[in-house]
């Protein structure tokens, strides 16, 4: 005969009431699925591409489904690569608009899953907007498009600075070594200092996605770095094209 256990029971039944009582704690799961969830872009410049991706990894052996994403500021939004995640690794990518806004913003994605069960994450996401600082070209990125391995691509982007004729471009940095940049001075136009940032993909790229950013280093000591977003991906030859 099957015997029941009172001093067992009493205890799963503590902890599901628990569970009910503070829906944190039975949401823990899904936070912990990220790898952060707070961003901060620091200083970026007006019109500059600038987003920032929010890494998942679901390890469990059910299914999640992310149902919808939603924004409490104007001036972000969000995008998934995927809203059915089993044992692989997913992305958020969060936006913020620096065409139509300016300044410190700060907002936060609530993230809803339905699947297995119902938990919400926030991922919460400042950035101050310069309104003296201005990226122009390929909308606002450096963006490479698809380029055969092997092979060089150039773009070119103008990076401009407000009521500064002394500001100057000191260095542009990147974690990718297979990015080649120069840096020339343009003639000032209507009180804005231009620099012309030439960037290069050379023929050492190995395959894959663009993701590395260009850290523009200047001589401002209150904005001395900012980032310019790079797009686009390398990808094989196909077998029959040679080199």
């Amino acid at each position: 005969m099957k015997r029941n256990h009172p001093a067992l029971a009493a205890v799963l039944v503590a902890f599901i009431g628990l569970v009910l009582a503070c829906p944190a704690l039975g949401q823990e799961w899904a936070a912990k699925m990220f790898e952060a969830t707070d961003h901060n872009f620091g200083n970026v410049a007006r019109g500059a591409k600038t987003q920032f991706r929010f890494q998942f990894y679901n390890p469990n052996q059910q299914v999640v489904h992310i149902e919808s994403m939603n924004s409490d500021s104007p001036s972000l939004s969000a995008a998934i690569d995927q809203s059915i995640v089993h044992d692989v690794r997913g992305t958020i990518i969060v936006r913020l608009n620096t065409d139509d806004y300016t300044g410190n913003q700060t907002g936060t994605i609530e993230v809803k899953i339905d699947k297995p069960s119902p938990a919400t994450v926030k991922l919460g996401v400042s950035g101050n907007i310069r309104p003296d600082l201005l990226v122009q070209g390929d909308s606002g990125a450096v963006d490479f498009g698809t380029v055969y391995e092997g092979k060089t691509r150039e773009r070119k982007i103008s990076v401009m600075k407000y009521n500064s004729p002394n500001w100057a471009i000191n260095d542009v940095r990147s974690a990718n070594r297979s990015y080649e940049v120069e840096v020339h001075r343009k003639p000032s136009r209507d009180d804005w200092t231009i620099f012309e940032v030439t960037a290069r993909i050379n023929g050492d790229a190995i395959p894959g996605k663009l993701v590395d950013p260009l850290v523009i280093v200047t001589n401002d000591t209150q904005v001395p770095r900012f980032p310019i977003e790079v797009e686009g991906e390398v990808i094989p030859l196909p077998p029959s094209s040679g080199r």
